[in-house]
């Protein structure tokens, strides 16, 4: 049998090895899948699993060096004993995770079902799963020839080497990183907070999803869908001809956080993530400097600050803090200096671990398809709002929440107010009865909300902000409602001018006092505005990635990934380019007061060219678009 030195030498190797086989493994996986890796280059890839790998190793060896020395400093031998089971446990306890990981990935990529598909008692099936593969390697590793030979011969040298060779190599990685430059955290921590206002009012973002002004009677739609936003629009700032900035809930989401647009960032769709400067630089992590408890109820996934890699931003998302999920992201970013890397690590860690409490019983396991394609259900909407009172009653700082609505979420309905579709069977997609009332649903929920701040004393700390993140059937020239209501009715009124979701971060910050910083792309509200060019993309059909059981499948690839569709709003009319067909249209903005001299609106010819050098200018080639579009 080993001695006590080489046997925790043989440990040491052994979590070494598991180390980088986990993250290898499940660096192929997303590697060769449509995942947030997609739009990196060759090189960026490969750095990923070592980077990774060493961020794990660290934690990890430490611990192996602290059972190391507490087994030679005690000299109980029950005592030694336990130091000696935790210096095997630790490689197993990897190696049946990975095993649990590669088994759950197979079974659902090719037959359709895995963990996220069991309900009740048949997670116990995984239980069982799990154990079995504890148990078969824990009698391998214990059995193998690196833990029993008291010497090392030429081949068990090989194992130890081959595990130095892995940290050495990842070590070069991390140094060819440059470690001592400045990191996006540092680049992006300079303080912009100038002037704020010495009371600091609760802020509360609340969106729901695809609802177009059009069918909004606030906006003279001939059906009464929005009475209760109507009667409060009399104290707002109302906007008639808003528009999102991304056809996709995601992109608009996360570029109303960050001020910037989708196609400077290139967070267009799910799995696409923000990478670099961009994570740090947003709305929140402004208001989090000004004392602000941050707060995000959306989807899980599709637009979850931490799924989208928005780092010190979110003091919770979605019922996991910030402590919990994304201050090791944030630290391996400052230290390890790579952000792929350490969202990757993040990621690995929870996709074992929403497992974990999936079979165990403990927190069931989201289907990430399954929120976006099946009508949400009234009993989780009226949860998250419970949650918004109850956070700004029981606050004692100031609060800033994002809270997104599916009710209106097509093309499916589930509206708990049947007006206009009373008696009616929805038997296809998009049915427009169906669709004015969880229009209905969504108004009947914000006049709660105003009554409910109201009594409990909160409505007149409180601005408030209501718009969609994208049109109907995700059409980005379609106007979608704005609205903010200040406190005591401050800036009443209406904008004739088109304005987008990039402004409501300046708009907020303005209002704030607080000086907007120079990366944010939008205005300012509450100053005077000029007409100006409105920018939103899609994901075109031909290239959007599509989700089958909760895995995407598609293509993304260079110059444009996931970027398929820019549209450009120009007063009341809109230009299309489609970059995958290639294509471009012209139209006009449906329902749109926005007045303006037709002579100065830019022709087809001129708006494909502005267009063109708004992706110049964010790193697109361009080359690749034809001189000749058809139209």
């Amino acid at each position: 049998m080993a001695n006590t030195g080489s046997k925790h030498l043989a440990s040491l190797t052994y979590t070494v090895i598991a180390v980088y086989v986990y993250v290898f493994m499940e660096w192929l996986f997303f590697v060769t899948q449509i995942s947030f890796m997609s739009t990196m280059t060759f090189l960026e890839q490969i750095r990923v699993p070592f980077l990774a790998g060493l961020t794990l190793l660290l934690p990890l060896a430490l611990f192996s060096l602290f059972n190391f020395l507490m087994r030679v400093l005690i000299p109980v031998p029950s005592i030694k004993k336990i130091f000696d089971l935790a210096a095997v446990l630790i490689p197993v306890l990897i190696f049946s995770c990975l095993a649990l990981i590669l088994s759950d990935n197979f079974t659902y990529t090719l037959l359709g079902f895995g963990v996220v598909s069991t309900e009740g008692w048949e997670r116990i099936f995984y239980v069982i799963l799990f154990f079995l593969f504890f148990v078969f390697i824990y009698k391998a590793i214990g059995n193998s020839r690196l833990f029993q030979k008291t010497e090392y011969q030429h081949s068990t040298r090989k194992v130890v080497y081959f595990a130095l060779s892995l940290v050495v190599v990842s070590m070069f990685v991390w140094m060819s990183e440059s470690p001592w430059k400045k990191s996006d955290v540092n680049l992006a921590s300079k303080s912009l907070v100038k002037n704020a206002n010495v009371k600091l009012p609760n802020i509360l973002l609340l969106s729901t999803d695809g609802l177009n002004s059009s069918h909004m009677s606030l906006f003279e739609y001939q059906r009464k869908t929005t009475p209760n936003i109507e009667q409060y629009a009399q104290k707002a700032l109302v906007s008639g001809n808003a528009f999102a900035n991304a056809g996709a809930t995601g992109g608009s989401l996360i570029s109303l956080l960050t001020g910037k647009s989708t196609i400077t960032t290139r967070m267009h769709y799910p799995p696409d993530i923000l990478f670099g400067v961009h994570s740090y630089q947003h709305f929140p992590g402004i208001l989090k400097k000004l004392g602000y408890r941050t707060v995000q109820l959306t989807d899980p996934y599709h637009a979850d600050a931490y799924s989208r890699n928005l780092l010190s931003g979110f003091d919770e998302a979605n019922s996991r803090s910030e402590e919990r999920f994304i201050l090791s992201r944030i630290i391996v970013s400052r230290y390890i200096g790579d952000g792929s890397s350490a969202y990757f690590v993040s990621v690995m860690i929870e996709r074992i671990m929403e497992r974990f409490q999936h079979f165990f019983f403990l927190k069931k396991m989201d289907n990430p398809y399954k929120i976006v394609t099946e009508p949400a259900v009234s009993l989780s909407e009226q949860e998250k709002l419970k949650r918004v009172l109850e956070l700004l009653e029981d606050s004692e700082q100031p609060t800033f929440i994002q809270v997104h609505m599916l009710g209106t979420h097509g093309p499916q309905f589930m509206p708990s107010i049947r007006k206009f579709s009373e008696g009616q069977t929805q038997e296809s997609d998009w049915m427009i009865d169906f669709y004015d009332d969880s229009i209905l649903n969504f108004d009947h929920d914000l006049g709660f909300v105003f009554q409910s701040l109201d009594q409990i004393g909160q409505l007149s700390n409180t601005v408030i902000v209501v718009y969609s993140d994208h049109g109907m059937d995700w059409k980005s020239e379609a106007r979608i409602p704005l609205l903010f209501w200040f406190p005591d009715g401050e800036y009443k009124g209406t904008i004739n001018q088109n304005v987008q979701l990039l402004d409501v971060a300046p708009t907020l910050l303005n209002y704030l006092g607080v000086q907007k910083p120079e990366w944010m792309e939008g205005e300012s509200l509450l100053k005077d505005l000029t007409q100006r060019y409105i920018f939103s993309t899609n994901p075109a059909d031909s290239i959007k990635v599509k989700m089958n059981n909760g895995l995407y499948e598609g293509a993304i690839v260079a110059p444009f990934y996931q970027l398929g569709v820019v549209t450009m709003i120009a007063c009341n009319k809109w230009y299309k380019l489609n970059l995958k067909m290639p294509e471009f249209k012209t139209g006009k903005v449906a329902g749109s007061t926005s007045s303006c001299d037709e002579n100065t609106l830019p022709s087809a010819d001129d708006a494909k060219l502005i267009i063109q050098e708004q992706l110049k200018i964010s790193g697109y080639d361009i080359s690749k678009i034809p001189k000749q579009v058809p139209r």
